[in-house]
């Protein structure tokens, strides 16, 4: 059964078996560490209480769906937890990507 308090693997990060094509993104690493560990986006719906929906949003990088970047990192951080990845090195690449973009975040809540 999964936990939310799993242990942090080493820095920078560690990605097992997973197969990584060289500057992927936050949300195909989670997506990847996912499929790998044969968790389904229940799974990690269920030990995040977030909805699918929002397990999506965040594997597909649709970030402009999030109220603010605060709510998205919080969710990162929790998904990567929860596949045994390092919360802090995606929160990390995740900044990168965000100042890469010009998003729009949705203010009025974090998915319609």
């Amino acid at each position: 059964m999964l936990t939310a308090e799993l242990a942090r693997p080493a820095l920078p990060m560690d990605l097992g078996d997973i197969a990584v094509a060289p500057g992927a993104s936050c949300g195909a690493l989670l997506a990847a560490a996912r499929v790998e560990r044969g968790l389904e986006l229940s799974d990690i719906a269920r030990v995040t209480r977030f909805s699918e929906a929002f397990i999506a949003v965040i594997e597909a990088e649709d970030y402009a769906e999030f109220a603010a970047p605060i709510y998205l990192m919080g969710a990162v951080r929790a998904y990567a937890r929860i596949v045994d990845l390092d919360a802090e090195v995606l929160v990390e690449l995740l900044r990168g990507e965000i100042a890469a973009r010009e998003i729009s975040w949705r203010r009025s809540g974090w998915l319609a």
